[in-house]
């Protein structure tokens, strides 16, 4: 009867070792597949951190190349309150649209004062359509009627030739010269060419002020450049123009903003 009972014990003890045996494998295989989860979660915790960290970092450089751009759009913008940095030995494109638009309407006029007219320039821009009369000599009426446009990005379009062509009818004169720093859309040269208005661009005015001859050409670059050519003055009243830069975006303003209450301005170039 002992000898049963032992055998019973025995044969249960062997039993449940066996089956603890039997457990031990799964247990360590739920283990691995428990470890090889937190791997992939910590390894994907460690890509999410470096990716913020990226993101950050690329943040912070954009941040930082606004700040530099806005401060080199900032002195783009007041630099063109300075004198420009060109060369005023000879004339170019570049000098031409460094001139201020009374500046250069000055230099049309001597350009076709040096070639035999008389020019009478009208009073502060306030033009109506035009800005120079020409006249020959012992001849009261104007020959030629000219609008000078001292646009330096901005193409000249069919308004404006007609605005002018409207001030030659009025006034009887049968030709116009339309002269601007920039250039002419083709229904604008289309429109000049019927009216009997001749078109000069930039770049052509130029190849013309370098054609004239030695004593000629140091007389008229010797207008365009004197004292500070960039500089515009009121189209109003006649007032030199002033840098105002306590302003979100500087501009020209008049200098006789206080004693005429000129408000008159100008603004700068976009940089």
């Amino acid at each position: 009867m002992d000898a049963a009972i032992h055998a019973g014990i025995f044969n249960a003890m062997h039993a449940g070792e066996h089956r603890h045996l039997q457990m031990v494998p799964a247990k360590k295989t739920e283990l691995r597949n428990n470890m090889g989860q937190g791997e992939i979660l910590l390894q994907r915790a460690i890509d999410a951190a470096a990716a913020m960290l990226e993101a950050g970092k690329a943040l912070q450089e954009n941040q930082k190349n606004e700040v530099v751009a806005g401060r080199q759009h900032s002195e783009a913008l007041l630099g063109q309150f300075e004198r420009p940095e060109i060369s005023t030995n000879d004339f170019s494109l570049e000098l031409l649209l460094a001139l201020s638009w009374n500046r250069f309407e000055a230099l049309c006029g001597a350009y076709f004062a040096a070639h035999g007219f008389r020019a009478e320039h009208r009073s502060h821009g306030a033009d109506g359509g035009i800005d120079i009369s020409l006249y020959f000599k012992g001849i009261p009426t104007p020959v030629k009627l000219i609008q000078c446009k001292g646009w330096r990005r901005k193409r000249v379009d069919v308004e404006p030739i007609r605005s002018l062509l409207g001030v030659m009818t009025r006034d009887g004169v049968k030709d116009g010269v339309f002269v601007t720093m920039s250039s002419f859309t083709r229904p604008a040269m289309s429109e000049a060419a019927a009216a009997r208005i001749m078109t000069i661009d930039g770049a052509e005015m130029v190849n013309r002020l370098r054609a004239l001859g030695g004593s000629r050409k140091a007389a008229l670059l010797q207008i365009a450049t004197e004292g500070e050519y960039w500089r515009p003055s009121c189209a109003r009243c006649g007032g030199l123009m002033k840098p105002v830069t306590n302003v979100e975006r500087p501009f020209w303003g008049c200098s006789n903003y206080v004693r005429l209450k000129c408000r008159s301005k100008i603004e700068l170039l976009r940089a």
